[in-house]
């Protein structure tokens, strides 16, 4: 049986690269799927761990129709390719490196002697991400004597995940989701205290359930400090458009109105007199 891949590319820079060398090119749909997530996931934390100002990781084929996929970061302001992705390379080669020498499970309470092993702190928080290396497990997780590596590509650097290492890119599931009732995109009101107003950032600090929640108006020109009669109040209740890119990562909401906070028990008191 002759050898195939199902992504085929030549080296460009500015694009990354996921290739699966198969026995065959067929692969289960779900299982491709969940490796273009997972893997996705992956360069959105490598992006927040370096501070790439980007819009999102887009995926364009490398020609009309075809399955083989190129992985894109483009930019905020204006909309085009990120090219240099020097810092994205050292960290996503550096992280992949140790996961694959001391195994994805070892940097939930990372020993000493791994530790040692880190100088850059950037690097540490990247291997430390449960969603990084949950990313990685998923593009792992379709290898098989049929779908035989996985190769990713960034820049000049060419990683591989195989039947004999895949097993060090498996995680425990360590921690539970952080607010899970607050969902992507959907609206939430919940009731907390307004801990600070930075004019500068146009943003505010909401204490909720424990967290520092950072939220900023939904029209981005109106300026923050509207709500700074709350600033004093010990609770309000807040409604806005909750923002997440992670389920293991505090969310950020866009602000829709800030009112004051009365407890139902109180109300009710007050409309039976």
């Amino acid at each position: 049986m002759s050898k195939a891949s199902l992504f085929e590319i030549e080296q460009t820079d500015g694009r990354i690269f996921l290739i699966y060398s198969a026995s065959n090119s067929l692969m289960p749909a779900i299982e491709l799927g969940k490796a273009i997530v997972g893997f996705e996931a992956c360069l959105r934390e490598v992006a927040r761990v370096s501070l790439l100002d980007y819009a999102s990781v887009y995926i364009e084929p490398i020609e009309p129709g075809s399955i083989k996929s190129i992985f894109k970061y483009v930019k905020k302001h204006p909309l085009a390719v990120v090219v240099t992705l020097d810092l994205v390379v050292n960290l996503f080669n550096n992280s992949f490196q140790l996961i694959d020498r001391f195994g994805a499970s070892s940097f939930r309470n990372p020993s000493k002697e791994i530790l040692e092993q880190i100088s850059d702190k950037k690097v540490l928080d990247l291997c430390r991400s449960f969603d990084f290396r949950s990313g990685l497990q998923k593009v792992a997780e379709p290898i098989s004597e049929f779908n035989e590596k996985a190769e990713i590509i960034i820049g000049e650097n060419k990683l591989n995940i195989t039947c004999d290492n895949k097993y060090k890119f498996y995680v425990d599931k360590e921690k539970e989701s952080i607010l899970p009732e607050l969902i992507n995109g959907e609206e939430a009101i919940i009731q907390g205290e307004i801990t600070r107003i930075n004019k500068k950032t146009n943003e505010l600090g909401f204490h909720y359930k424990g967290y520092a929640i950072s939220a900023s108006h939904i029209e981005k020109d109106n300026s923050i400090a509207s709500f700074h009669e709350y600033l004093e109040m010990d609770t309000v209740k807040l409604r806005g458009i909750v923002i997440r890119e992670s389920d293991y990562q505090v969310p950020k909401i866009k602000i829709i109105e800030i009112s004051k906070y009365e407890d139902p028990q109180l109300s009710l008191f007050n409309q039976e007199k």
